[in-house]
């Protein structure tokens, strides 16, 4: 038995008054995600994302133990098929679909896919010529919610492509998209501290289930560190209260959020966004620091 495994350790505290209102929207989950969010503290957080993997198991129900094992990076890799010539195939996350000896788990083939792959593949045969089929994208409750314990989010992009295989196709992928980051550029944070506290705990009630755990987004719904929104408190309540991008997908929460609510998250978001810019230069100093030192 062939299994796609997560290793995602969590930890559970009990809900506050907030998770505990039930609301008609919202994460109704009865937990209190805020004081399990990522904190802003670079150790803990990289421990944190350490402990977060992957694995392909191969597993004997009959002797009852696991033949082998393939460790992944990061969760949330493909559904598996597997084929009469003892092969198991598996698209991953970080954007590679491989081949595997299903007897010993050894790596025989691995293509770059430019995206996620989630889904299982299947085979079929035309003209007696056997084909593979899989579909390439981000997504998932991982994916959107995971926020920095993805270590993909904003590295792996979201391309939804469906992909076909046939032993001796001659055919390629379109070229890969571009990769250049968007520069994170976030208003000067003003926010007092009880509006940023009071803003991340509601930013995990009302936001995080679809922009990322402490505002870091997975690349599959907008970041919200990045928006324009953020510069203008009428414009970014216009958008959490009034609907106005219903259309695309942004509910409208005036049922559980006020003007002084929804101004908490947007001073906890850009509070947020200034902490995480702070930490790229501070990684870019040291990156630079260690290059001089090599090359001298």
């Amino acid at each position: 038995v062939y299994i796609p495994a997560n290793q995602v350790p969590s930890i559970y505290v009990p809900p506050g008054a907030e998770d505990e209102a039930r609301g008609d929207i919202g994460y109704n989950t009865g937990i209190n995600f805020r004081d399990i969010a990522l904190p802003e503290d670079p150790e803990v957080m990289r421990a944190a994302i350490a402990t977060i993997k992957g694995q392909l198991v191969a597993y004997d129900p009959v002797a009852g133990e696991v033949r082998w094992t393939v460790d992944y990076p990061t969760p949330w890799n493909g559904g598996l098929l597997t084929t009469a010539g003892n092969l198991v195939f598996q698209g991953t996350m970080t954007g590679e679909f491989k081949a595997y000896n299903a007897t010993t788990g050894e790596e025989l083939w691995s293509m770059d896919t430019q995206s996620g792959v989630l889904a299982g593949a299947s085979t079929f045969m035309v003209d007696g010529v056997q084909h593979i089929a899989f579909t390439t994208g981000r997504g998932g409750a991982f994916a959107i919610t995971a926020g920095s314990g993805d270590i993909t989010a904003r590295q792996v992009p979201n391309v939804p492509r469906l992909i076909v295989l046939r032993i001796g196709a001659s055919g390629v992928l379109p070229a890969a998209p571009d990769a250049d980051a968007i520069a994170l550029e976030p208003p000067e944070s003003t926010g007092t501290e009880q509006q940023i506290a009071l803003g991340r705990q509601l930013y995990t009630r009302y936001c995080m289930v679809c922009h990322g755990d402490a505002a870091v987004g997975g690349g599959v719904n907008p970041d919200l560190r990045f928006s324009g929104y953020l510069t203008n408190e009428d414009a970014f309540n216009q958008a959490v209260l009034e609907g106005a991008l219903t259309e695309n997908g942004m509910p409208d929460f005036s049922s559980v959020l006020n003007t002084a609510r929804a101004n908490a998250i947007r001073h906890y978001v850009i509070h947020k966004a200034n902490w995480d810019l702070e930490q790229m230069r501070a990684r870019r100093e040291e990156e630079d620091e260690s290059e001089s030192e090599s090359e001298s």
